[in-house]
């Protein structure tokens, strides 16, 4: 369940980054091209891994680009590439399954959003995309997945937007997961948003977001979601896991209207790892404690 729930999440992510602007939120461009760019970096302070008398700290970083094409307000087509380099550091001998637990993992992720108005009031979106993330020294063909998003929603008024959508991804064990999608965006009060997340966690795991607006610039959101990091490891056939269940807190800064950067840290619950092989059995999991996190985040587009 919680392994199909995180797709979901994934898939909300994808959606609220790609869903069109609303004409309050932009002024007008004069050119059609639009670019983007964000960078992150997130530090997972030591955290004690059960019975193991082993601590283990990561740091994540994340640099992603993308550009895209509007006919119009509402229809568009782009490519949005993302590098996020993962570096785990133990305090001793860690194993999983026999096997020492990984130590630098990197994954790779293209997608072509496109956005249509098929009918007043209406939004559609598809989304296909390709990530790879492996181990240091294993292949990024071996650690390649495939998915493909299609999401619609309604604008019922100007404060609420809502729908529904369908969602597949192929898994490193060979399966595939299928899954439906909503979508929401509200805004409750003139200060207060509740909306599917962007993932606070350096570009990683979207959730459901809760935003307050102090004023044009600052902003303070709180954000929770599941987080599932699945790759190949090296020279084996088997598969690494990482879960966990973060609550974030983030202060936002915007500079101007396209340009923002933000503080923000929180805390995993539930986290475990994970050696898997290749059918999809879980072979060993050993959890470990609440890890607290922090982190630093830049966006901006053109």
């Amino acid at each position: 369940m919680q392994k199909k729930m995180s797709h979901v999440l994934l898939v909300l992510c994808f959606v609220f980054i790609a869903k069109p602007i609303k004409a309050d939120e932009t002024t007008e461009r004069k050119s059609p091209w639009t670019f983007g760019f964000r960078a992150g970096i997130v530090n997972q302070l030591d955290t004690s891994i059960n019975d193991t008398g082993v601590d283990f700290s990561v740091t994540r970083s994340v640099v992603g680009g993308s550009v895209s094409y509007g006919w119009s307000r509402d229809v568009s087509a782009g490519i949005s590439i993302a590098s996020t380099d993962n570096r785990y550091r133990y305090s001793g001998d860690a194993t999983l399954g026999g096997l020492p637990l990984w130590h630098r993992i990197r994954e790779r992720r293209l997608s072509l959003p496109i956005r249509l108005a098929p009918a007043p009031r209406t939004n559609l979106i598809v989304i296909p995309s390709i990530r790879s993330a492996s181990e240091e020294g294993a292949s990024y063909r071996a650690g390649q997945t495939q998915g493909m998003i299609l999401g619609a929603s309604w604008t019922v008024s100007k404060r609420l937007s809502i729908g529904p959508g369908f969602g597949w991804f192929s898994e490193l064990d060979g399966g595939s997961s299928a899954f439906p999608i909503i979508v929401v965006d509200w805004k409750m009060t003139d200060r207060v948003t509740l909306a599917t997340g962007r993932g606070l966690g350096a570009g990683r795991g979207p959730g459901l977001s809760l935003a307050y607006d102090f004023n044009e610039k600052w902003k303070l959101t709180s954000e929770i979601g599941i987080e599932r990091y699945q790759y190949v490891l090296d020279a084996t056939d088997r598969i690494g896991e990482e879960r966990s269940i973060p609550l974030t807190a983030s202060l936002d800064y915007a500079v101007g209207s396209v340009t923002s950067f933000s503080i923000y840290g929180g805390v995993k619950w539930g986290g475990r790892f994970e050696l898997i092989d290749e059918t999809g059995a879980t072979l060993e999991q050993v959890k470990y404690d609440a890890a607290p996190f922090i982190g630093v985040r830049l966006r901006a587009r053109i």
